[in-house]
């Protein structure tokens, strides 16, 4: 490129009303004065003169010479005088360019049965030139070789001349030599010492083999295994005892030759090949698996023909697992559940091929960095196993070793271990909530999981009205309340949850559901309904062969519901407990065998709950709480007597008589034993004269107030190791 300030004293003319007028160089004409080079060949951007004289312009590579450049200024002032013209010499200075060749082919194949005879290749070296047009024209060029290893092979040693034709004379020896030349040029009319611009090397090869020299190889191994998506394959010596017969042609052409039938279409994004000194290389098509019979034989169209047949060998991509659900995905972190793990290429590569139950393919699942106990892959599609524990939202990863080769695949966000389950109404009294904790941002860990929750469905809450209860039964969370729809399915009162999809109870109950607890193999669920609704079955009528009178108690098998032991309590079952064998219910009711708001059931039959006098249940209030502690029934509510003993809001049964359990100025709502005490929750203030705000405590005897009360009513509470959690309205605890 050239640029620079040409013209000066630039003016429209010579009157002062002439400045405002605008100016323009115009090139007229380009005139070569010396040189080879025409016009169009000589520039890249033609030249151009700015308003202030500037010259630009770009010359094309090597162009040089002299021209004369015309331009024409001109204003817009009109008129006959409105434009002069001038021109001017540019030179542009030749710079010497290093001469240029082609080598076709830079080996030479010979048989020494050509020794003694004189060979000449014409045109061995092509495309010569001293380095531009210019230098072609003036300059000369010498081509000369400086240099030949193992001139015992020559009788005549190579000698090449300026229009690249390459002489010699062999003898009869196998062997290789290599050629070195110079190509230089004089320098033409600058008359200058040769510099490094002057001159280039090139070098080729010259090898004589034996007559009877044959091509053959062998290679090491028939089958290739590795995982999809494995990156560039490369196997050093996988085609050994490699023989080369040489045959003439160029020297960069394969040894090898390597032809395959695949069975996926663009199986290979680079395809397979095998280099020189026998390592095989292939990539696989992003995404794809399958096989690929190979063939690998001589190139023969440059090499002497293989002794051997052409070989075979078959690559195997193996597709790696693809893990697309986990059910159930909300969990305990405990461990201890049984999930299942649902995706595609589990079992061995290629099912025809191999048993998927041989020992030849082994498998593992992490949930999180802890593996999946009790593993059974029941197809190539499904494995079922035992999470260990764990807390917070896991990924699942399935891992299939199949001899050097391991294939893995990974869904993160797969499942959720949590600690605890909570559930109530909103602060509008008709909305509900579900929340599981500890929350994924505030964990804590598994001995001690932090106390948080995070509220599943926080736009648009998964409960629609309260929930009164929550249990774990078959790996699933079930819900209970006064729903009416659940994660947006119907449901009527009571709901599955796998932790991704909901599933109705059949079409549910006809009122609120109070209280869950596994029973056995049943889920037991009682509350404020006189009936149940089975799920629909084809060819039954729903208004009559679906229904099912149970009064405030049902049991769930995970199919269909049932009676619990075989008869109907009529009432609203406000709590349950369940102790080894023994069932006990509590709530509005009373017939022969459940008098008095109280019953129990010991896998056989209903009976009361009575003392020594014979008087049964409670009177003055109901039952709300229930817990069993040190071989005792312990129930805590509004009534005001048990078995006749006058208990104000708390009682306990040793199996033959009630005792009062202290003075409470409130009714109970909530019990629970840990670590050998028993917490009372409820709305109360005091126990036998002792200040309790909500919350007392029942530890060798004596009552007391745990960490200064809380603010408001506690209606449930559970127990974590150590950990004690409290769920209420209260709106402070401990004052805090």
């Amino acid at each position: 490129c050239g640029e620079g300030e040409l013209s000066t004293r630039i003016s429209a003319g010579p009157h002062p009303n002439e400045n405002y007028q605008q100016l323009t160089f115009t090139l007229i004409s380009v005139d070569m004065a010396s040189g080879v080079y025409s016009e169009a060949e000589f520039f890249d951007q033609r030249p151009a003169l700015s308003p202030r004289g500037e010259l630009t312009f770009a010359t094309a590579p090597k162009a040089n010479g002299v021209l004369q450049l015309t331009f024409t200024l001109a204003d817009d002032g009109g008129g006959p005088f409105n434009s002069t013209t001038k021109a001017f010499i540019l030179a542009v200075l030749p710079v010497n360019q290093a001469p240029v060749f082609s080598l076709p082919q830079n080996v030479v194949f010979l048989s020494t049965t050509s020794g003694g005879m004189p060979q000449t290749f014409p045109g061995f070296v092509t495309d010569i030139s001293a380095g531009a047009r210019d230098e072609d024209a003036n300059q000369r060029i010498s081509l000369q070789v400086i240099n030949v290893s193992n001139p015992e092979l020559f009788s005549e040693l190579p000698r090449l001349s300026a229009d690249g034709t390459l002489r010699f004379t062999p003898l009869s020896s196998p062997g290789s030599s290599t050629v070195l030349a110079l190509l230089s040029d004089d320098g033409g009319k600058n008359s200058r010492e040769p510099t490094g611009e002057d001159r280039v090397t090139l070098s080729f090869t010259i090898v004589f083999s034996l007559p009877e020299a044959q091509s053959s190889f062998q290679l090491t191994r028939d089958e290739i295994h590795v995982a999809e998506d494995a990156g560039m394959i490369e196997i050093p010596g996988f085609a050994s005892n490699i023989i080369r017969g040489f045959r003439d042609g160029p020297d960069d052409a394969p040894f090898f030759n390597v032809s395959f039938l695949t069975t996926s279409e663009d199986l290979f994004s680079v395809l397979p090949y095998i280099t020189d000194d026998g390592t095989l290389r292939f990539m696989s098509g992003l995404d794809k698996f399958g096989s690929a019979i190979s063939s690998a034989s001589v190139n023969a169209s440059n090499f002497a023909p293989s002794t051997a047949n052409t070989q075979h060998f078959t690559i195997f991509i193996h597709p790696q697992p693809r893990v697309e659900s986990v059910s159930p995905a909300l969990v305990a972190a405990r461990g201890g559940s049984v999930i299942t793990v649902q995706g595609h290429y589990f079992g061995a590569f290629f099912s025809e091929r191999h048993d998927l139950t041989c020992a030849s393919a082994s498998l593992s699942v992490m949930i999180g960095n802890r593996a999946c106990a009790n593993l059974n892959r029941l197809s190539d599609t499904t494995i079922v196993c035992t999470a260990s524990e764990g807390l917070g939202s896991q990924t699942a990863e399935v891992e299939v070793r199949e001899g050097d080769v391991t294939r893995s695949g990974v869904l993160p966000g797969a499942l959720y271990q949590s600690a605890l389950a909570w559930g109530g109404v909103t602060s509008s009294v008709t909305g509900g909530f579900f929340a599981i904790g500890p929350r994924s941002d505030y964990l804590g860990n598994v001995s001690f999981p932090a106390a948080s929750a995070g509220v599943i469905g926080e736009t648009q809450p998964m409960a629609d009205r309260g929930v009164n209860a929550i249990a774990m039964y078959k790996h699933k969370t079930y819900v209970g309340g006064k729903l009416s729809r659940f994660g947006g399915v119907l449901v009527f009162g009571i709901a599955a949850f796998n932790g991704r999809t909901v599933e109705p109870l059949g079409s549910g109950v006809d009122g609120t559901v109070y209280t869950i607890k596994q029973y056995g193999d049943v889920l037991v669920v009682g509350g404020g309904f006189t009936k149940v609704f089975q799920p629909l079955v084809a060819g039954v009528d729903a208004a009559n062969g679906g229904m099912l009178s149970t009064g405030g108690l049902a049991a769930w098998d995970g199919n269909e519901w049932g009676l619990v032991g075989g008869s109907a309590v009529f009432g609203v079952v406000t709590t349950s407990l369940v102790n080894g064998t023994r069932l006990f219910i509590a709530g509005r009711f009373s017939d022969e065998d459940r008098r008095n708001n109280l019953a129990l059931y010991d896998g056989e039959a209903w009976r009361s709950i009575c003392g020594v006098n014979g008087v049964c249940g409670v009177t003055g209030g109901i039952v709300n709480a229930m817990d069993y502690w040190n071989d005792d029934l312990y129930v805590g509510g509004s009534f005001t007597a048990a078995g006749g003993v006058r208990a104000a809001r708390l009682a306990r049964w040793d199996g033959f008589q009630w005792y009062a359990m202290g003075e409470f100025d409130g009714d109970v709502l909530a019990l629970i034993t840990m670590d050998d005490q028993l917490f009372v929750g409820g709305e109360f203030a005091s126990v036998d004269g002792v200040q309790a705000v909500s919350i007392a405590r029942f530890r060798n005897g004596v009552w007391d107030s745990v960490g200064g009360g809380l603010g408001g009513p506690v209606y449930t509470m559970a127990s974590l190791d150590s950990c004690l959690y409290v769920g209420g309205a209260f709106t402070s605890a401990g004052g805090l």
